[in-house]
């Protein structure tokens, strides 16, 4: 195992490791995540992802923070002081405070004219505040990034690593998650990617031996 247990903090992350176990957690702590929209919605995710110890955070916004942001937006990661401010810089010092063991950073450009090599760096994407069709367009170049993964040289160094015995998967691929609040009402759609499974049956012939079917 490349990377040691007592390289997280494990009296943080104990209640979580009794649930999901150390593997669970070592591998956390090495995904990254880019959360496109720095509202209500990026704020109540960006804060549990963090508590939880996913590794690396990115708050991509190009908007600055509004008093509507404050009043009715649910961004309780911001206050007076921050009007005016970018809303993805701005975040920030509440999300660092909350766990110093995950890099959390910003990106003021606009999510909708992200590129399939930006989204390459990170193994989930989850997209906040967006249009419909905006939604669809991010989730082709999720799709197009599936392919680059693995040809960024962060992503070259974390492959390295795996070969090496690391706990990092030699591939990983970006997934979308996409989701949005009205009121009372929400929505979410996912997009995970294409996978091939198989199911194996077993049988027994008329002589009693046991047989498997693999479809």
């Amino acid at each position: 195992m490349a990377v040691a247990q007592t390289a997280l903090d494990t009296k943080r992350y104990d209640r979580q490791i009794r649930l999901w176990g150390m593997e669970t957690q070592l591998r956390m702590s090495t995904t990254r995540v880019l959360i496109c929209g720095a509202g209500g919605l990026a704020a109540e995710v960006a804060k549990n992802l963090v508590l939880a110890g996913v590794g690396h955070v990115t708050l991509q916004d190009h908007a600055r923070v509004t008093a509507d942001d404050l009043s009715r937006g649910g961004q309780f990661l911001l206050g007076d002081a921050e009007v005016g401010a970018s809303r993805a810089e701005a975040s920030l010092p509440f999300l660092r405070g909350l766990n110093p063991t995950v890099t959390v950073d910003a990106c003021t450009d606009d999510a909708r004219a992200a590129t399939a090599e930006h989204l390459a760096q990170f193994d989930l994407v989850i997209a906040t505040e967006l249009h419909f069709d905006d939604v669809l367009k991010l989730g082709a170049l999720v799709r197009a990034a599936r392919e680059l993964h693995t040809e960024t040289p962060a992503k070259r160094a974390r492959v390295a690593a795996a070969d090496e015995g690391g706990h990092v998967p030699a591939r990983r691929r970006v997934h979308l998650f996409a989701a949005g609040a009205v009121g009372l009402y929400g929505w979410a759609a996912l997009d995970l990617g294409e996978y091939v499974y198989s199911v194996t049956t077993k049988k027994k012939g008329a002589d009693g031996e046991e047989t498997s079917e693999t479809s």
